[in-house]
């Protein structure tokens, strides 16, 4: 907890006649534009992709669960195979900004992709990962590459 929410209590205990903090006000901040991805930009992306094999399988599911869900780069590149509904796909549960859980709702086409790199992933050499992305030579995908 920060200054701001500890000053009250000491306040109220009558440990502080004042609080130092009481006429100051948040910095304002700049709002800072997201440059979101277009559906065409996605179409390339995901074309690139197409194919059968388990790296093709792979980015698919990446990126639809990235671009379906909204997620941040770090809440997908961390996740694990038990974050997984493994019964029915139809969620991820991500630990975003602060260490809180959340879920991650998949749409019908997310939910095909990862089901198809669930199916190549079983056959993979590095399969008993508890990383859900695996990678060539690496057991998980490193942010920096997902970023790529």
């Amino acid at each position: 907890q920060g200054p701001a929410a500890v000053l009250p209590v000491a306040r109220r205990r009558r440990r502080i006649a004042n609080s130092p903090m009481a006429k100051m006000s948040p910095p304002k901040l700049d709002e800072v534009e997201v440059a979101v991805v277009s559906l065409e930009d996605l179409r390339k992306l995901l074309d690139v992709c197409k194919g059968t094999g388990f790296e093709e399988r792979r980015d698919t599911a990446l990126i639809r669960l990235m671009f379906d869900s909204g997620a941040r780069l770090a809440e997908v590149a961390g996740l694990e195979v038990t974050d997984l509904d493994l019964r029915r796909y139809e969620v991820a549960h991500v630990r975003g900004k602060g260490g809180k859980h959340r879920a991650l709702p998949m749409g019908p086409k997310t939910l095909k992709a990862m089901d198809g790199y669930m199916r190549k992933r079983a056959a993979h050499k590095d399969a008993q990962s508890p990383f859900l992305w695996l990678g060539g030579k690496e057991s998980s995908l490193a942010q920096g590459f997902v970023r790529c």
